[in-house]
């Protein structure tokens, strides 16, 4: 019988093609909860670093009716840090944060010396087919219900950016002349 993470783990395979991915380990800050691992892909695509979390949908929030979220960034760079963010994030803000689509996350700093960005945006995942990371089961057999998973996307953004996006909305700047996923960019507004 696959476990909840065996399932998660396997349906990552197939999302990167069975690419070998490094484990990195997030000790848990809340004693209810077990740590976040961050699986971390180099190369996937040419230039980028790529990884998902898992842990974020081991807690409980009250908006997460129907599935739970995993995080998952896809950047311009090879800078490990994005990821090492990526787990900070997940572990620091489960069960409070509902990473729905246009929540925001400002760390208050740099991520990395290579940006100036200090905050990220949520939305949709950046993968080739965004269907695949909705309502992964991973229940465990005799399990009633289901336990779904979504993996939405975390985006880097510059403090103007975030701002913007509380004006304005998630559509007004995702419509921007933009690459998302470049860490470098200079602000879309």
């Amino acid at each position: 019988m696959d476990s909840r993470a065996e399932k998660y783990l396997a349906h990552l395979d197939r999302l990167s093609g069975g690419a070998e991915a490094q484990f990195y380990s997030q000790e848990s800050s809340s004693p209810a909860l077990p740590g976040v691992t961050t699986l971390v892909y180099e190369g996937l695509s040419e230039g980028m670093l790529t990884a998902f979390t898992y842990g974020v949908s081991l807690a409980e929030h009250s908006a997460w009716q129907e599935s739970t979220p995993e995080l998952h960034i896809s950047v311009r760079s090879d800078d490990v840090v994005w990821a090492e963010a990526l787990s900070f994030i997940a572990d620091g803000m489960r069960g409070t944060c509902t990473f729905a689509y246009g929540d925001t996350i400002d760390l208050g700093e740099r991520v990395t010396p290579e940006s100036e960005m200090t905050a990220f945006c949520v939305f949709a995942p950046a993968l080739p087919d965004p269907a695949d990371c909705t309502g992964l089961d991973v229940s465990a057999v005799g399990h009633e219900g289901h336990d779904l998973i979504d993996i939405v996307g975390l985006y880097p953004l510059h403090d103007i950016e975030m701002r913007y996006l509380h004006e304005h909305g998630l559509e007004a700047l995702w419509h921007r002349d933009w690459d998302p996923c470049d860490v470098r960019r200079r602000p879309a507004v």
